[in-house]
């Protein structure tokens, strides 16, 4: 059954995704749209066939004021108390200008034009669509729940290019991650494929913890183990943040801002997963 809900919220998202395309390449710089958008954009979907809350996108650094000028102009503002995220109406757009797994420069060499009816975008290659997928899957959710195992699927459905899914993985330092999700059996890739990932003996342990996460749905003790054992200066990053996040995330001083910010993630840690115990969703 067409979901046309589903399917007139994407429309208006991606009409909204052409605009900010268009206004950003009017200042002279791009965006990349991720994940939902990317997937419309290279008609790997239909607008019925997955939800999508907001437009995820990201930018150089060097180019973050222009883009939030560019959202400005296009009549959204800042949300409070949400970070990076700017609202029109019932369009919603987060802008980046990092990923936990790569930078704007690394996708940008890949990127690729993608054109549909609703527009022109800046999409990442279909390999680093899948890898996104994973890496956002298991860094931010402690597993490969059901609708990063579709949009894998999607991706992978077509012209997809395995070898150099494996040889962009290792650039990005995410070869036990990306074959973990291989090696849960929940993606079409080839069975073969989890054995090319050549991991080195110490990385072996971590493919283990990395592939007991993927063949559940997710838990809140793995949304911080995961992070921690892919890029242990992810927990750092975490406790002090450079000073444009504090400055958005907290209203206070910048010493307050600093001193706070280390406790406030620690306490918010501790609480989630003593709630999740709570709750019985932790396993380990």
């Amino acid at each position: 059954m067409t979901d046309y809900n589903t399917a007139a919220r994407n429309i208006l998202l991606m009409r909204e995704a052409d605009l900010l395309s268009r206004e950003c390449a009017r200042g002279g710089f791009d965006v990349i749209f991720l994940k939902g958008a990317a997937l419309l954009a290279r008609g790997m979907c239909g607008p019925h066939e997955r939800t999508m809350s907001d437009l995820d996108v990201i930018v150089s650094p060097e180019n973050r004021t222009a883009a939030r000028r560019a959202l400005a102009r296009l009549g959204y503002r800042k949300l409070d108390g949400v970070f990076q995220a700017y609202g029109k109406g019932r369009a919603i757009a987060d802008l980046h200008t990092e990923l936990w797994h790569a930078d704007y420069a690394a996708l940008r060499a890949e990127a690729q034009w993608a054109e549909s009816e609703n527009g022109r975008l800046l999409v990442p290659s279909a390999e680093d669509m899948a890898l996104h997928v994973v890496a956002h899957a298991m860094l931010h959710q402690g597993g490969f729940p059901p609708r990063a195992r579709r949009d894998f699927a999607f991706i992978a459905a077509k012209d997809f290019n395995w070898e150099k899914f494996r040889l962009r993985a290792a650039e990005f330092g995410m070869k036990a991650l990306a074959a973990s999700a291989i090696a849960c059996g929940k993606t079409p890739a080839p069975p073969e494929m989890a054995d090319k990932f050549a991991l080195a003996p110490l990385q072996r342990p971590m493919l283990a913890l990395f592939l007991r996460a993927a063949r559940g749905d997710g838990g809140v003790m793995y949304e911080y183990i995961l992070p921690a054992a892919y890029k242990p200066a992810l927990v750092w990053r975490a406790a002090f943040p450079p000073a444009h996040v504090l400055e958005e995330k907290m209203k206070a001083s910048p010493v307050l801002r600093r001193v706070a910010r280390p406790l406030n993630v620690l306490l918010r840690a501790c609480r989630r997963i003593f709630e999740s115990y709570g709750r019985g969703v932790v396993s380990l």
